[in-house]
């Protein structure tokens, strides 16, 4: 009995039955997944706070309020459930604050100083603290500062006095007939200038009136936006990819940059290197000839375009895939409805390698390669994979591999100057 065959085909089973589940748990967005950690915080009153409300750790949005309870000490005991487990110290701050004047609150968490002493909720209870609302803070600051507006205020009036009986540099302005004699020079040379400038004369005339050279300067502006538009939300990133294949024991090693002229389209450059090992199912010119492994650079070029579905993204991006007319398509689903980390469910196929004669590459197969995997995606610049190739063939391979992608501006400026000089 073929052992390795039969632990290969129960491999492929299990991977089935785990992408299945995911798929179950994304379709009913349904939270098994997602940790939920509760911590109950004791304030003197709710101050409007609604069961729902966010909760903000060092201002990031971290979870919600799960529950609000009236206790018999008259104080208020809240529930906050958030997604990730975090520390208190002892100058930990949780206080209720506004979203904004409208309406609407908060809690926001300070964890504290961590040279600090931890505090444990569950031997101590939190206590909250409440931020008095804009209208509050100012009929605070009214009652407390009330003798110093008052003085403030009787001194205004007598100013405004003084200024009304033509007394200092300012109230001599105002009541001195030289300035209102000056202001009125001033509005009859204005007038002169506006009617030059009615009548088309002078540079400002011609501008404003003369219609080629207004056309001329909405044109020019119209093409600096149209040049300028496009490099300025351009994208680029570098990056490196490996993928392992175990039954061809082959290894493709992709380096290449993404250029996004548009948030939902992309081109991809670049080139892949394909090792393939003697001992495995893919014939080529070396084995055959000297029975070495042997290494192929192919060239990868694709123009992908993005369409939105709710908050999951479709791409299609056809083009060269390893040196073959080819495809792919992609679907990326966010963390808030994986409840896991983001990820991508891609489909792959080109043509397949078939002729050493030729192509001095002989893949074995009958038809086109297909290959399917999940990307998992952990944190900005790192990408994991894990499928299957040679998909509809009677030897399915089995693949892993990795990914590293960043955006590089000094590519970004190259990309730019050639665009400009387009």
């Amino acid at each position: 009995m073929d052992y390795k065959k039969s632990f290969q085909v129960g491999l492929l089973f299990l991977i089935g039955v785990v992408l299945l589940i995911i798929s179950t748990i994304i379709i009913s967005k349904s939270e098994i997944f997602m940790p939920s950690y509760k911590y109950a915080v004791i304030f003197d009153t709710a101050s409007a706070l609604g069961k729902g409300d966010q909760v903000r750790v060092s201002g990031v949005n971290m979870g919600e309020v799960y529950s609000i309870k009236l206790l018999r000490d008259t104080k208020v005991k809240v529930v906050l459930r958030l997604r990730e487990q975090i520390k208190f110290y002892e100058d930990y701050e949780i206080r209720i604050e506004e979203s904004s004047l409208l309406g609407g609150n908060f809690i926001s968490i300070d964890q504290g100083t961590p040279t600090k002493r931890e505090v444990s909720p569950k031997k101590e209870p939190l206590k909250g603290l409440i931020t008095l609302s804009g209208l509050e803070k100012l009929g605070q600051f009214v009652a407390e500062n009330q003798n110093d507006i008052k003085n403030f205020l009787q001194k205004a009036i007598g100013i405004v006095h003084k200024m009304s009986a033509g007394e200092g540099t300012i109230g001599k302005l105002i009541n001195d007939d030289t300035l209102y004699n000056n202001l009125k020079d001033s509005s009859d040379s204005l007038k002169k200038v506006s009617k030059q400038i009615e009548e088309g004369k002078g540079l400002l005339g011609k501008i404003v009136f003369d219609e080629n050279l207004s056309n001329q300067l909405s044109q020019a502006g119209d093409a600096a936006t149209k040049i300028l538009a496009p490099v300025v939300q351009t994208k680029v990133y570098l990056g490196v990819d490996s993928k392992y294949y175990a039954k061809s024991e082959a290894t493709i090693s992709d380096i290449f940059l993404k250029i996004y002229p548009h948030e939902w389209r992309y081109f991809l450059i670049g080139a892949s290197f394909m090792s393939f090992n003697k001992n495995g199912i893919v014939d080529f010119k070396n084995k055959q000839v000297e029975n070495k492994n042997q290494t192929f650079i192919k060239a990868d070029l694709q123009l992908a375009y993005t369409f939105p579905w709710g908050n999951q993204r479709f791409t299609f991006r056809p083009g060269l895939l390893e040196g073959k007319i080819g495809g792919g398509i992609d679907w990326e689903i966010p963390v808030t409805t994986t409840g896991i980390f983001p990820m991508a469910i891609s489909l792959e196929g080109r043509d397949a390698y078939n002729s050493i004669a030729n192509e001095r590459i002989d893949e074995n197969l009958h038809g086109s390669l297909y290959r399917a995997y999940v990307t998992l995606k952990f944190g900005r610049y790192f990408q994991a994979y894990l499928g299957a190739s040679r998909l509809f063939d009677k030897k399915e391979d089995f693949m892993g591999g990795f990914c590293f992608s960043y955006p590089d501006n000094d590519i970004k400026s190259v990309v730019t100057l050639f665009t400009l000089t387009r």
